[in-house]
């Protein structure tokens, strides 16, 4: 993340959004709250539409990062 390059993916950001749909949908079988789950999903959605979908999923850093 420090030297911000993500390509190759190791784990591709669309993959990240992927396995958070799972774990909210495995949280909600289970009656389990995720208070951060509508904040990930928000970041991870706007990395994705900044063209970063098959980047690396630390990539999100950017959606996040203070210039």
């Amino acid at each position: 993340m420090a030297d911000r390059e993500y390509l190759p993916a190791g784990f591709r950001t669309t993959l990240g959004s992927k396995d958070l749909g799972l774990a909210e949908a495995a949280a909600e079988s289970a009656v389990l709250e995720l208070p951060t789950m509508s904040a990930l999903r928000q970041t991870f959605g706007t990395a994705i539409s900044r063209g970063m979908a098959d980047h690396d999923w630390a990539s999100i850093a950017e959606v996040l990062r203070k210039d």
